[in-house]
């Protein structure tokens, strides 16, 4: 798991990836069973969940640039990412942060 901070906002956020077999969802009853990895990304200052609580997903391959839905690879820190949520104002990431994020995906699936 990575922690980010948009110091924008001052909201943190927890990014989870998960492999094919991982387990996710309420109670952990569903499994991921594409090969592609999930980017899960959480609000760590919520006490839902141990992750904080769930806002988004999205496919890796999306959010590094490498299927013919994503604009380009997050980890250029050339644009915000908006994860939506209920509060759309405060649940995105900065370009800076998309860097970050995108640099340590890279790191963790040799993508």
């Amino acid at each position: 798991m990575f922690t980010i901070t948009n110091e924008i906002v001052g909201k943190t956020f927890n990014v989870k990836i998960l492999r094919k077999g991982d387990r996710y969802g309420l109670n952990k009853c569903l499994t991921h069973e594409d090969v592609v990895p999930l980017v899960e990304f959480y609000d760590a200052e919520s006490n839902r969940e141990s992750e904080g609580m769930f806002i988004c997903s999205y496919a890796a391959d999306t959010l590094l640039g490498q299927c013919k839905f994503s604009g380009s690879d997050i980890s250029l820190g050339l644009a915000p990412l908006s994860l939506r949520g209920l509060n759309p104002d405060a649940y995105y990431l900065t370009a800076q942060n998309c860097k970050h994020v995108g640099e340590w995906l890279h790191s963790e699936l040799g993508m």
